[in-house]
């Protein structure tokens, strides 16, 4: 999509209409109607994107309200789904099919230089989920309950390496809340927005739902664009900056966890850091953190490992590994190299293997984040 001036800076007779353009924009805040902004979407992601009837989301009725507030219309959303993040921004802001990408992380280089940010307009939280009248001040005070967590997400690292801790394992924020409902756990933490959001549809508010923080607790979003479109970014950050209070108030509409966060992660806690490949706004519920670990073979190796292979590897190779194409299977490497499958897994991930797609991963993962792989790849091979 190309503005006024991006259209008329091509020619030297466009010069005097592009000042023209300048100023009107200057003067309205505005630009002249060129269709609706295209926002990419995914269409099952409530609470932040959906094409069904319903709830639009949060995404995309702040899209709506930034092509409104351009005098434009409401958005046109390009529909795509968001499992695989890099391949969602590829696949539609990349190709041109929509103009803007609202949701990605606003923190790190995803994707970057390729794609440009504004600046955060929102942060998303892992939140506890307790009941009514319940405080907690530290991870400490969840000793002795039953803790619902969603797998191989920042809470779930954390209390797997906190002693005397008693966990449940859910897939998602609604299995969590569903935990809780049926009396399966005291007490979850789970991804903030969507567990926000059901507790306010599904269950009438049952719960409080607050925010909490701490090292890959909180999740700053931006709204991604591509390099070439300057222009536009700079029009929509315009629109942001003075749409904070309507966006704290869209954001209360889903019941997203509001006042300040809680400072959960325990004094002598593990580390935990953004895997490489960063998240993605309405994808962050795929998208996790890693635990930095040294022990090989542990658990929180290999769970730090998984996390690393599903953010980073599972778009080719299926999600943990599990691919139904014979020639991509990582679960049949030690059949298929035997001895060498250690020298042949580190070669090809370190100088990738370009002729096949593979792309080298030396210099973009840490070793220790190799390892980890390593040690997943190593705990799902098919030996027979």
């Amino acid at each position: 999509m190309f503005t006024c001036l991006d259209k008329w800076r091509r020619s030297l007779l466009g010069a005097g209409l592009a000042a023209a353009c300048i100023g009107a924009a200057a003067a309205t805040g505005a630009v002249p109607a060129e269709g609706p902004l295209r926002a990419c979407a995914d269409p099952d992601n409530l609470p932040f994107s959906s094409a069904a009837e319903g709830p639009k989301g949060f995404y995309v009725e702040l899209a709506d309200k930034l092509s409104e507030a351009l005098g434009r219309g409401a958005a046109q959303e390009v529909w795509h789904s968001t499992l695989y993040a890099r391949r969602a921004v590829r696949s539609t802001l990349l190709a041109r099919r929509c103009d803007l990408y609202i949701g990605l992380p606003a923190e790190g280089d995803f994707m970057r230089p390729q794609v440009v940010m504004s600046a955060p307009f929102a942060v998303h939280h892992y939140a506890l989920v307790l009941p009514p009248g319940q405080r907690i001040s530290g991870v400490a005070e969840l000793r002795g309950r039953r803790v619902a967590v969603q797998l191989l997400t920042p809470p779930h690292q954390l209390l797997a390496t906190t002693e005397g801790m008693q966990t449940v394992t859910v897939r998602s924020p609604e299995e969590g809340l569903q935990a809780l409902a049926d009396g399966q756990a005291d007490v979850a933490w789970l991804w903030g927005p969507s567990a926000g959001y059901h507790n306010r549809t599904r269950h009438a508010e049952r719960w409080q739902v607050l925010a909490t923080d701490g090292p890959g607790m909180a999740w700053p979003v931006a709204i991604g664009f591509r390099r070439d479109d300057a222009a536009l970014r700079a029009q929509v950050q315009q629109q942001l900056d003075g749409l904070q209070g309507w966006i704290t108030g869209l954001a209360a509409k889903y019941g997203f966890p509001a006042g300040p966060a809680l400072p959960l992660a325990a004094a002598d806690a593990p580390v935990l850091r953004l895997a490489a490949a960063g998240a993605v706004g309405g994808l962050m519920g795929q998208a996790t953190a890693a635990v930095v670990a040294d022990a090989a073979g542990s658990d929180a190796m290999l769970s730090r490992g998984r996390t690393l292979f599903n953010t980073n590897c599972s778009h080719c190779h299926g999600p943990n590994a599990q691919s139904p194409e014979a020639r991509i299977d990582l679960r049949k490497l030690g059949r298929r190299y035997g001895d060498e499958m250690t020298e042949v897994f580190h070669a090809t991930v370190r100088a990738g293997r370009p002729d096949k797609g593979m792309p080298a991963w030396k210099g973009v993962l840490a070793e220790d984040d190799i390892a980890s792989i390593k040690a997943f790849v190593d705990s799902v091979q098919q030996r027979k």
